[in-house]
């Protein structure tokens, strides 16, 4: 019997060869819209071609075609895709009313994930901000001088490859997770550890993560001015952050996400 091909896409590798689709939010800002041809130096039209064929060619085998997120069903929808919701660790992502005055950030020290912008509002609020940074303090070290703002910051605290359960105990207690991102995230894992854990999220509306909340700025003013929020809209995002927690929780509660896997592998199979 010929084994039957799932072909689970994460990223727009489909519609673009280095799969990030940075365009669609850096055109936003930039005077001189990306292309093919100046994309961040990475590719150009006869490399991004070939790039591009392998992925279309395993799409056309597949027997079915499968995404993580709502928003990567919308953006795939000429493939016909189903959804398998990711298994998450919702006994361990769980809301806590004891919140801190920090707002809290996580991601690498790249452009897209965009560590600066966070910095930029630290620097103009004059809050706490906390820092789970998943980049070597030896790589960090290694380039200083890049990092010179983020690293000498009295504001801000950062930690390097934390624990599972550090990076929890974080995002459980932050007034705030603000996620700056120039990145159309295909599904979003720091947004919806956030959200899973009660904490209000601020996030530019691009890609998935418009899905996890609606404080959603166009802008890092805009993003300050959220920061700035009365107690009583404060209290009404939390609640309104637990209300979307709780459908998470039950979207991605491992025995409700397999059960969806299983069905599809069932359906595969019997064909």
């Amino acid at each position: 019997m010929k084994p039957k091909l799932i072909y689970t896409i994460h990223v727009f590798s489909l519609t673009c060869p280095t799969g990030g689709l940075y365009c669609v939010v850096l055109n936003k800002f930039l005077k001189e819209p990306l292309t093919c041809l100046n994309c961040l130096g990475y590719i150009g039209i006869k490399t991004g071609g070939d790039n591009l064929k392998r992925w279309h060619k395993l799409a056309q085998r597949a027997d079915a075609i499968a995404v993580d997120s709502e928003f990567m069903m919308e953006f795939y929808h000429t493939y016909n895709p189903t959804l398998l919701p990711l298994p998450m660790e919702t006994d361990l992502l769980i809301p806590c009313d004891d919140k801190e005055d920090y707002i809290f950030y996580t991601g690498r020290l790249s452009f897209e994930k965009n560590p600066y912008g966070f910095i930029d509002i630290v620097n103009k609020t004059g809050l706490k901000g906390k820092m789970a940074v998943y980049d070597t303090i030896e790589d960090i070290l290694g380039v200083r001088s890049h990092y010179k703002e983020l690293l000498e910051n009295k504001n801000i605290e950062i930690f390097f490859g934390p624990s599972k359960e550090k990076m929890i105990d974080l995002v459980r207690h932050a007034r705030f997770t603000v996620l700056p991102y120039f990145f159309a995230e295909p599904f979003g894992v720091a947004a919806a550890n956030s959200v899973l854990c009660g904490t209000p999220l601020i996030t530019f509306p691009y890609g998935n993560l418009r899905s996890f909340t609606k404080l959603l700025p166009n802008t890092l003013d805009e993003m300050i001015q959220l920061i700035k929020m009365d107690d009583e809209r404060y209290r009404h995002e939390l609640k309104e952050t637990i209300k979307r927690s709780n459908e998470l929780r039950d979207i991605h509660k491992p025995e409700n996400a397999i059960k969806k896997w299983d069905e599809m592998y069932d359906s595969v199979g019997s064909k």
